[in-house]
């Protein structure tokens, strides 16, 4: 007799950076506009780790949310995450990217959840707390792709 597999639960955001870098912040920022959402689960970390990968086991969709370094006049940009096992290389050290978090997570837990970036141009990461002009302007932009993340259930 085979196991029944569970069914995995809410969807996760994680905001990753450094709300005291600047712009690093910005994943924070986001997520935390999310975190009273009772359908989502919502988590803000400074750096990937390998311990992530038992929560991502436990969720269907996951998006990833970050301040990019991107050519000036970049967009935020939501695009969708496959697994890539080259980049666990250095998997069981104590920092990852969400590619190679993804691929340990299939490696150790099963397949993965459904997995989306979204990314969100930066250039101030200097020491506080404020996000540069360049970056709150993009903001409104950045909303609209999490909104439309979380209005698709597939």
């Amino acid at each position: 007799m085979s196991a029944a597999v569970q069914p995995r639960g809410l969807d996760l955001v994680i905001g990753i950076g450094n709300p005291l870098r600047g712009d690093d912040g910005v994943g924070w920022l986001l997520v935390q506009e999310l975190s009273r959402r009772p359908s989502l689960a919502a988590r803000c970390v400074q750096q990937l780790t390998p311990e992530l990968v038992v929560e991502l086991a436990e969720h269907r969709r996951v998006l990833f949310v970050d301040a990019w370094q991107a050519p000036a006049a970049t967009r935020p940009v939501l695009r969708p995450l496959l697994p890539h096992l080259e980049e666990t290389a250095d998997g069981l050290s104590h920092r990852t990217d969400p590619a190679g978090l993804l691929a340990l997570c299939a490696l150790l837990q099963g397949p993965p959840p459904a997995a989306m970036e979204l990314l969100v141009p930066a250039r101030g990461f200097g020491h506080g707390r404020g996000l540069s002009p360049g970056l709150r302007r993009q903001l409104p932009a950045a909303r609209q792709l999490l909104r439309s993340w979380m209005a698709c259930t597939s």
